[in-house]
């Protein structure tokens, strides 16, 4: 399996991390990776545009003079493309881009970045991201250290919303939690910060042991997330499920006072028999 070094904020390594062949070291899909990039750009676009051609422009339907003997171009209705107040030539009207890309694509498209960038040396692991307040200036000091100045990927864990907000001002960077990268943001970044404790640091020792800690919605109940979980990464098999909600702790931020939000994680653990999750698997 291949290795890579994990750094703190300031760049020295604190130890190695084994990956996983499968995700890491594969031969990229070139292919696959450029439809991910046309179906993500694609579905940028709002496709909102819309403009009226010489068949919808109200008025026009009165022959605006005889077809001979004056001497003009032979015209019928004045709402044509070349009078004033006529349509539009080929006039756009409002239609869906999106690009449907198979389930199994999208996979082997993320697959095929993530090894790209292990194979470029572009990916960083970080140990632990604890920040004194939430000022852009201590990010940008360890993007610094890191030596990822340029246009970098920051994935961190979604509690740390503080995190999230010093980097915002930061031109090049940009935040992503790891359920919401894409192949898009993968392939244009130069370098990509990756937290460590992804799925938090007892959640990661209890994957051997084929436990693992997701975040859930407030509402989902153990059912819903079985059913999720099996889907998402087949063919895995759930056990048991057990919940945790935690209440927001208290917060002040000027005069204003108030709650975090409330984070609901839940317990996974596989029967014996069943595959172990694949971390990017699902990610699409």
């Amino acid at each position: 399996m291949p290795n890579i070094q994990v750094v703190d904020m300031q760049g020295k390594q604190v130890g190695t991390m084994e990956l996983n062949d499968e995700i890491f070291a594969i031969e990229p899909n070139v292919a696959a990776m450029h439809l991910m990039v046309r179906s993500y750009l694609a579905a940028q676009r709002q496709g909102t545009q819309s403009a009226l051609s010489r068949g919808m422009v109200r008025g026009g339907g009165r022959k605006i003079y005889r077809q001979k003997g004056t001497g003009n171009a032979r015209h019928h209705g004045n709402r044509a493309p070349q009078f004033r107040h006529g349509g539009v030539v080929f006039a756009p009207q409002p239609r869906d881009y999106v690009i449907n890309v198979p389930r199994k694509i999208k996979r082997l498209a993320m697959k095929s970045a993530l090894s790209s960038k292990f194979a470029a040396n572009e990916i960083v692991v970080v140990d632990q991201i604890k920040l004194a307040e939430a000022k852009t200036k201590y990010v940008a000091q360890m993007l610094k250290a890191l030596e990822s100045e340029k246009k970098t990927l920051l994935v961190v864990e979604q509690d740390q919303k503080d995190v999230v907000r010093a980097s915002k001002n930061i031109p090049g960077v940009k935040d992503a939690y790891v359920n919401t990268i894409n192949v898009y943001d993968l392939l244009n970044a130069d370098k990509i910060v990756i937290l460590r404790p992804v799925l938090t640091e007892k959640g990661y020792d209890g994957i051997a042991d084929k436990r693992y800690i997701f975040e859930v919605a407030i509402n989902a109940n153990k059912t819903e997330i079985k059913k999720a979980v099996e889907a998402c990464f087949p063919p895995v098999k759930v056990a048991r499920v057990n919940t945790l909600r935690t209440i927001g702790k208290m917060k002040r931020q000027g005069r204003t006072q108030g709650r975090t939000a409330e984070v609901k994680k839940a317990y996974v653990i596989l029967t014996e028999d069943s595959k172990p999750i694949e971390f990017f698997e699902g990610m699409v």
